[in-house]
């Protein structure tokens, strides 16, 4: 759900837009009405015309914005790059690339960016690759979206969770990925030692309860869709956490960013990269875009495929 401060920004937005159209919907209106009637054009201030025109432009730059939105910045990828330094890895070791996927939020009907991510993602020579849930909007999109892991498993070692969206038990079965559902994996990467531990959105217990049986003498990374588990976890934290569910916002404005997070700890872990205690938390901005009904823009927040690379000190 959205904070206080969330709610209060998204009616102070609504307000304004109801007011730029409602007003620009009455002048061309009111100016149509003009002309079928051959009335003269009244007498105004110079105020007045500058508010009108000030409207009008307002109005068509608002639908220039979403045109933008719906057309271009969903189709249009950009590549994150972190750099991590950790005591837990050897010294010669590494670096170890991780790649980070999530919110894929496949449509059965519609392709956006899954045929083109398994060549992204191989460019970029991974040693892993993590998915940090909500796969599909549908039905559907279920088949696009293991079609996506199948090709990204050839890649690298996959490994993923479920998030809020799947439902499905056994989303990820024949894909090669591993879902680490409740489940702790043990990996050695150019001789560093990495426990990997996740488990779905809801409840949050299976990914404690997963997090509990990692090697804290290795460098442990856990997967969890939603990023304010954070605030969940108790003596045992990981030294990096991977998680997705705010898509960035899906919908920027310039300077203050995100509109919308849907979590209680707002921008907190809005997206990117975020030291909390002596946990690096990085948030995706995610793939896709919302389903049901929600329309599939992004403004100010391009689809994101974020490489982590990891060092000894």
């Amino acid at each position: 759900m959205p904070s206080l401060s969330e709610k209060i920004g998204l009616i102070i937005l609504a307000v304004l837009f109801l007011l730029t159209y409602g007003c620009a919907g009455w002048i061309v209106l009111w100016g149509v009405v003009r002309r079928l009637r051959r009335k003269p054009r009244p007498s105004r201030s110079r105020v007045v015309r500058v508010v009108r025109a000030g409207v009008l432009a307002l109005a068509v730059l608002g639908v220039a914005c979403l045109a933008y939105a719906w057309l271009v910045e969903p189709y249009w990828p950009e590549i994150t790059q972190y750099h991590l330094t950790t005591n837990k890895l050897p010294p010669g070791s590494g670096p170890v690339r991780i790649v980070h996927i999530s919110d894929t939020h496949c449509e059965g009907d519609v392709e956006k960016l899954e045929g083109r991510l398994p060549q992204i993602i191989r460019d970029l020579k991974p040693d892993l690759i993590v998915f940090t849930g909500d796969a599909a909007n549908n039905f559907a999109g279920v088949h696009r979206f293991r079609q996506l892991m199948t090709d990204l498993a050839q890649i690298a070692p996959t490994y993923g969770i479920r998030g809020n969206w799947d439902g499905m038990a056994g989303i990820f079965k024949g894909t090669g990925m591993v879902d680490l559902d409740k489940q702790t994996v043990e990996i050695d990467i150019k001789g560093a030692k990495l426990s990997l531990a996740g488990g779905p959105a809801e409840p949050w217990a299976p990914a404690l309860a997963a997090l509990e049986h990692t090697d804290p003498k290795r460098f442990v990374v856990l997967l969890h869709h939603k990023p304010d588990i954070i605030l969940q976890l108790g003596d045992r934290k990981p030294d990096l956490l991977l998680a997705g569910h705010t898509h960035g916002g899906q919908i920027c404005m310039p300077i203050i960013g995100a509109v919308v997070t849907l979590q209680e700890t707002g921008k907190l872990f809005e997206h990117g990269l975020v030291k909390y205690g002596d946990t690096q938390v990085h948030v995706s901005r995610g793939i896709g875009t919302e389903g049901h009904f929600a329309p599939p823009l992004r403004f100010l927040c391009r689809p994101e495929i974020s490489i982590i690379e990891l060092r000894p000190e």
